[in-house]
């Protein structure tokens, strides 16, 4: 496997799948299962596995803790 700064060549594109999966938790109302499978995921678990070790919380809780934090009023 490729090593780049201490970083696999997976470990880099889980990062940049989760990082796309948080920018649009935020920013659409597309359910979880389809921001799983629009940022390359094959199965929710996995999903849900891969952005639970990233981020220490579920997508689910990830995007109601920012809406919170991001109530217009």
């Amino acid at each position: 496997e490729v090593v780049v700064d201490g970083v696999s060549y997976t470990c880099y594109i889980i990062d940049l799948r989760i990082s796309k999966a948080c920018r649009e938790l935020i920013n659409t109302n597309k359910t979880i299962s389809e921001i799983c499978f629009s940022t390359g995921f094959n199965n929710i678990s996995n999903f849900n596995r891969q952005f639970k070790k990233s981020k220490g919380r579920s997508p689910k809780d990830f995007r109601e803790l920012y809406r919170k934090k991001h109530v217009l009023v």
